[in-house]
């Protein structure tokens, strides 16, 4: 009989049984380019069924610029990208020679030279004794600092959600040394189809729906398995979706003259250049009185954008009204949606849902956060010193605080 006794809490200690455990885990799940108004306006109610209500999501809104790799990483360090080095999806640097950082280029996505400053949270877990799986994160397959998450994959896009959800749900249930203590899961595809079709497009419903339908068997499988009740979820979008309107199509190679001689290096809603010659004041003169964008040199965009000077940055950035958009001349893809305007328009703001053991859903007069909020909220909950970060820690009040941690 003791024997057997021994050998159930051995069992229980390792996780091999699947009995309920006391200890949380808190989930980072991002919803990529899911706008806040797909919950009022499509069928979610498993996303709904975490919030309990509607007046529980919060208004989350992006960082400049509103795209996905500098909004992912200030979401797990609570800094801007200038501070953490992550400024676009597209970046070159002066001194990293011969490589331009891209979200094809696995080369220089995985070189940690160029996520030197991010110091992500799964890294500080790690260092104060902590474990993460990380099952998609833009810099989690990285080595940072020489760590990478306990758990991780290399980024597969065709990967669908409901397969991603399956695959971090096998890591758990077959981990012989218990439970994280972080989790992130990264879905894509409603981002895929709001550019593809565009956001108010029926066909991308479909897309909408799925995302919520793996949500929906996320949650029964951690019920499955006996650790939903001490799960927290988090669940975040990194920014919204707009239309893209044909007649505001801006052909790069187009714009200038050739004489003014640039590098082109951003593209899209945000765009930007480099100068190959001294001429910043004839080109943004030029430029100035054009009614479709607004342009600035990298040290001189507005303080509501905490976008300093940095050397990734290029030495001219645009920004295009909404429905505008600069393409390469002979690029054959043109979106249908787009993101990457102004933090402040409302299609550009996505959703906060937060709901678990340790999180109080009242949320009292918080209507919207930055981006910048989530990682205070993550440390709180995961109970460890957070890094230096850029937060007013707002989310503060989401906390329980447990008395064993006063």
């Amino acid at each position: 009989m003791y024997r057997l006794l021994i050998t159930f809490i051995f069992l229980l200690y390792t996780g091999s049984i699947s009995a309920e455990q006391s200890v949380s885990t808190t989930f980072l799940i991002s919803l990529d380019g899911f706008k806040l108004d797909y919950l009022s306006k499509r069928n979610t109610p498993n996303l709904l069924k975490v919030a309990k209500k509607i007046d529980n999501v919060i208004r989350l809104k992006p960082i400049f610029p509103s795209v996905t790799f500098p909004n992912h990483v200030s979401m797990v360090t609570g800094r801007y990208p200038t501070e953490h080095g992550i400024l676009f999806n597209t970046m070159v640097d002066p001194t990293i020679k011969g490589e331009v950082f891209t979200l094809t280029n696995r080369n220089a996505l995985n070189n940690p030279v160029w996520w030197q400053n991010t110091d992500p949270i799964w890294v500080t877990l790690s260092k104060q004794g902590k474990t993460s799986f990380t099952l998609f994160w833009p810099g989690s397959e990285v080595l940072i600092s020489g760590i990478r998450p306990k758990k991780w994959l290399p980024y597969d896009h065709s990967m669908s959600s409901m397969d991603r959800v399956k695959k971090l749900i096998s890591w758990i249930e077959n981990n012989k040394v218990g439970r994280p203590d972080f989790v992130t899961l990264y879905l894509s595809e409603v981002d895929s189809a709001g550019h593809r079709y565009g956001p108010d497009n029926k066909k991308m419903f479909s897309s909408i729906q799925s995302v919520d339908h793996s949500i929906g068997f996320l949650i029964s499988e951690l019920k499955r398995i006996k650790i939903f009740n001490s799960s927290n979820l988090v669940i975040v979008s990194d920014h919204g979706m707009d239309t893209l309107d044909p007649q505001k199509i801006v052909i790069a190679e187009d714009l200038l003259p050739a004489a003014f001689d640039v590098d082109w290096v951003w593209y899209g809603a945000t765009f930007g250049f480099d100068l190959k010659l001294d001429n910043q004041t004839q080109i943004l003169n030029y430029l100035k009185d054009n009614r479709g964008f607004t342009c600035w040199p990298r040290n001189k965009l507005p303080n509501h954008f905490h976008f300093k000077e940095h050397r990734r940055a290029p030495d001219i950035i645009c920004m295009m009204e909404r429905g505008g958009y600069l393409k390469k001349k002979y690029s054959l893809f043109v979106p249908n949606g787009v993101h990457g305007y102004s933090p402040n328009l409302n299609s550009m703001h996505g959703i906060l849902i937060a709901n678990g053991p340790d999180i109080e859903l009242k949320r009292e007069n918080l209507s919207s956060v930055s981006i910048i909020e989530i990682y205070p909220l993550l440390t709180k909950l995961l109970n460890i010193t957070p890094l230096e970060n850029n937060s007013l820690g707002v989310l503060s009040n989401l906390v329980k605080i447990d008395e064993k941690n006063k």
